[in-house]
């Protein structure tokens, strides 16, 4: 799709086939409400940061931090683990004070800044009350792939304020995932292009220093063995036939980064490699090793952002 929104030679009629059939299976969600003439404002944050605020506002008279959202987007859109979000928050926040629960209030922050860094909370330790634990929902993250039914199901729950707040934090979660898919890209087509090129360049220096600083065992562990470990074959999900796809699982960028850690820091590199291994081991344990195309990320993509595309497609 980037080819046919680049360049107005002619194509092959199957590759514009292709494209077409791509977009009808892939064409993004309709939630945001933002015009096609005014696309940039998908990545705007302030307005998220505005409901987050209004929506706590409405839940507790007494919001103890004072922080404005050019230092929230910065710090939200760092791709880092839920602890590392966490204390980086807390920080923000709380000046790096862990906020100690107050049962006279009507939520707890440490539980938010953990919800917000998408860890795993419980609405009952969340919002003071009890009476949730009953609920089958009672534990949430906002980063989970399904949180949007969870949603649903709490709507009648808990308080039309409460499910705003927790609204609110999902769409600050989306909107970071959203400008970490996209980066320095204007549409989505150019974002995959980017993510299939960084996967290619990523794989090449993994390679280079696996082969040529660890054991041929080491290499096999990585990047051939079928096992329920979260190497390179269960990332990508690749073996032979069925029979040996059945022996392991899927895993995600971040624990294929977290199961790389140790064999990476076993390298001593050279002087002469060492600018690149620095640079290769900082992207894995920023979670951004070798991304993927498809993931469950994907489900944040506002339709607007294929706009660019369908402009072209519909002059042919």
């Amino acid at each position: 799709m980037c080819e046919l929104m680049s360049s107005r030679k002619p194509h092959d009629v199957r590759l514009v086939y292709l494209a077409c059939a791509y977009l009808l299976g892939h064409r993004g969600h309709f939630l945001s409400e933002v015009g096609k003439d005014n696309i940039d404002r998908i990545k705007d944050f302030a307005p998220i940061y505005d409901e987050f605020i209004y929506s706590l506002e409405n839940v507790t008279d007494n919001i103890p931090f004072d922080v404005n959202n050019n230092e929230l987007s910065e710090l939200i859109k760092q791709r880092l683990s839920v602890t590392a979000k966490e204390k980086r928050l807390t920080e923000l926040l709380f000046n790096g004070k862990k906020p100690k629960p107050d049962l006279s209030s009507d939520i707890r922050y440490d539980c938010l800044i953990k919800l917000m860094s998408g860890g795993k909370v419980k609405l009952s330790d969340l919002f003071l009350n009890d009476e949730f634990a009953a609920l089958e929902s009672n534990s949430i993250s906002v980063a989970s792939a399904d949180f949007s039914d969870t949603l649903d199901s709490l709507n009648g729950s808990v308080s039309d304020d409460q499910w705003a707040l927790l609204h609110a934090v999902k769409e600050m979660n989306d909107w970071s995932v959203l400008v970490n898919i996209l980066k320095k890209s204007t549409s989505i087509s150019e974002s995959k292009v980017t993510e299939y090129e960084t996967h290619r360049k990523d794989l090449e220096e993994l390679k280079f220093f696996v082969s040529g600083y660890l054991s041929k065992k080491e290499y096999n562990d990585i990047f051939r063995e079928i096992s329920s470990k979260a190497n390179y074959v269960s990332y990508i999900y690749n073996a032979p036939s069925d029979n040996e796809r059945s022996k392991y699982k899927k895993c995600s960028q971040e624990d294929f980064c977290k199961f790389l850690k140790p064999y990476l820091e076993k390298i001593e590199p050279s002087d002469e490699d060492k600018e690149r291994y620095d640079e290769l081991y900082t992207t894995c344990i920023s979670n951004e090793l070798c991304p993927k195309q498809v993931t469950t990320d994907n489900r944040v993509i506002p339709y607007q952002l294929y706009y660019p595309v369908l402009y072209v497609f519909k002059d042919i």
